[in-house]
């Protein structure tokens, strides 16, 4: 009778334990998870790119003469890879070229004309005027002579009258001469010199003044035919040509190729969700997975958080773009290839995500810059 007893007694003690280990079971379940720490990640899509990349823009409305790069080809500095033609550049050129070899002339003549001027003392016929008068009166004396014995013979029927109206306009001419010889005898006591070299100055800096405003010109459409030719500012991959056919016209701004400097090393633009992206920080550690090869049998990508963008006319709920930049790959990164990203968060416990409120502050963040992006646009 006692047996039942005791089995049921020893059955309720079993029980009465288990009940214990289940509870400090679970006591123990939850205290580890409230104190266990995981490592969280936020999940993203970008595109492979170099950390150095030039975008290379046509500086004007063109033609295009000739194609001499490819994508995927390596160039060095200062290779061309597309030019372009403007013919009305041209003809303006020439067309300047011409009025500033205009403008030189006559600033050349100017400055003859001044020096003439200075040696001769008013210029040739000014310098000889004073000496001809003294000779055209004895001229005009000795004609008036010959006029009288003329007339007197005339008279007589000795001489004929055609005869003395040549001498008359002989003797007009010779007066005409000494009337101009002494009309510039008074100039130069006038001062006629200092109105000379006043006007021949003055042609001069007006001459100048158009010989520097066509030089400057003519060095702008330089630079500007200079500009058609689109070279490689660095060393490089031709990541893409943008323009296919000769002939084909280009817009002012339009983009017309890219190089990238691989030697500077490879970035990743990844846009993210705005779930825990204030747990994102400079430094953080990133693995990236890519359609070119298997992150199983090669390996992931891995990487460091080198800065947020948020466009500056985005919500702050929209998104980011998390620049990485790449630091390890089992195989080379293709430019312009797509991946996926795993940017990893700071451990934290499943009590502090319970907990944690946001301490996002967006002023913080660039709108429309990068951090930590040297290469250029």
């Amino acid at each position: 009778m006692c047996e039942p007893e005791f089995e049921l007694a020893n059955i309720n003690f079993r029980k009465g334990w288990l009940r214990v280990l289940m509870i400090l079971g679970a006591l123990m379940l939850v205290s580890g998870l409230f104190f266990m720490r995981l490592d969280l990640v936020v999940e993203g899509e970008g595109v492979v790119e170099a950390r150095k990349t030039a975008r290379l823009y046509a500086s004007r409305e063109a033609r295009v003469k000739a194609i001499r790069a490819e994508a995927g080809e390596e160039v060095s500095e200062g290779a061309v890879l597309v030019e372009l033609s403007d013919e009305a550049l041209g003809r303006e050129l020439m067309e300047v070229r011409l009025q500033k070899a205009a403008g030189g002339k006559e600033l050349r003549l100017a400055l003859l004309e001044e020096r003439e001027l200075e040696l001769t003392g008013g210029g040739l016929e000014l310098d000889l005027a004073g000496d001809a008068l003294a000779l055209q009166r004895e001229q005009l004396a000795t004609l008036e002579e010959v006029q009288a014995i003329y007339r007197t013979l005339a008279e007589t029927g000795s001489v004929s009258r055609l005869e003395l109206l040549d001498l008359d306009a002989r003797f007009l001419a010779s007066r005409r001469e000494q009337l101009m010889n002494q009309r510039r005898m008074d100039l130069r006591e006038a001062g006629v010199m200092s109105v000379w070299l006043e006007g021949l100055r003055a042609r001069q800096e007006a001459a100048r003044a158009t010989v520097a405003a066509l030089t400057e010109r003519e060095q702008t459409l330089v630079a500007e035919l200079a500009a058609l030719t689109v070279r490689a500012p660095h060393a490089g991959r031709v990541t893409r040509v943008f323009v296919r056919d000769v002939g084909e016209r280009v817009e002012r701004g339009m983009l017309l190729a890219g190089v990238a400097d691989v030697s500077a090393g490879y970035e990743a633009r990844v846009f993210v969700g705005d779930r825990n992206v204030d747990l994102i920080r400079v430094g953080s550690p990133v693995r990236l997975e890519t359609p070119v090869f298997s992150s199983m049998a090669e390996g992931y990508i891995r990487g460091t958080v080198s800065g947020m963008v948020m466009d500056a006319d985005a919500s702050p709920g929209s998104g980011f773009e998390v620049v990485v930049a790449l630091e390890e790959w089992p195989v080379e990164p293709v430019i312009g290839s797509r991946v996926s990203a795993e940017i990893i968060l700071q451990r934290q416990g499943v009590a502090g995500l319970l907990v944690r409120k946001p301490d996002r502050d967006y002023s913080v963040l660039l709108t429309g810059k990068e951090v930590g992006h040297d290469g250029p646009e």
